[in-house]
């Protein structure tokens, strides 16, 4: 544990703010080394299952998703701590989330979707959230909520599915003070 303690430490050290920006209020995650751990806890991943995944990122979906939390929520590796590793970890979501990843409570999906807004941009996440699947899913608001704050980047005027996930109690303040002007 004092091994993982102090390389949380030096990620955050190299990694600074965590990526914050004037999008990180579209987060529904908003991630932290501190969450990163509880999610290792929880999921029950070992030292060894962390560093497989370290050892080769792209070997599978799941070694991805767990490399792009790992770097997204400030754990992060020293190749993933390079120029470039935005579209790094990208490139990670994306794999695990076009194979429907889920680790523990944790959907590749919504990591992808929340990252990509944290970013300020809305990249494939409209493509994985369809309207009418948001209505089968068990977190609909999540799906709503994820789906609308895409369509709201490209389209500032685009509010109906943040309308939609305010209904189910996600964001509603959010939405009342970007869309109700």
């Amino acid at each position: 544990m004092k091994k993982i303690f102090f390389l949380i430490m030096a990620a955050c050290f190299l990694y600074g703010d965590n990526g914050l920006s004037q999008y990180s209020e579209f987060s529904l995650t908003h991630p932290t080394y501190d969450k990163f751990l509880k999610f290792v806890e929880e999921s029950g991943l070992t030292e060894d299952d962390l560093n497989n995944a370290y050892s080769d990122c792209e070997a599978s979906p799941r070694n991805a998703f767990i490399c792009a939390l790992a770097y997204d929520y400030g754990y992060s590796t020293s190749d993933l701590a390079a120029a470039g590793a935005t579209d790094k970890v990208k490139h990670l979501y994306l794999m695990a989330a076009d194979e429907d990843i889920h680790i523990g409570a944790k959907s590749a999906k919504y990591e992808y979707a929340d990252y990509m807004l944290r970013n300020g941009k809305s990249g494939n996440i409209k493509s994985f959230f369809k309207p009418g699947e948001c209505y089968t899913k068990m977190n609909k608001g999540t799906c709503f909520y994820y789906l609308g704050a895409s369509r709201y980047l490209d389209d500032p005027k685009d509010c109906k599915y943040l309308r939609q996930a305010s209904r189910y109690g996600i964001k509603p303040n959010f939405y009342k003070r970007l869309c109700e002007k």
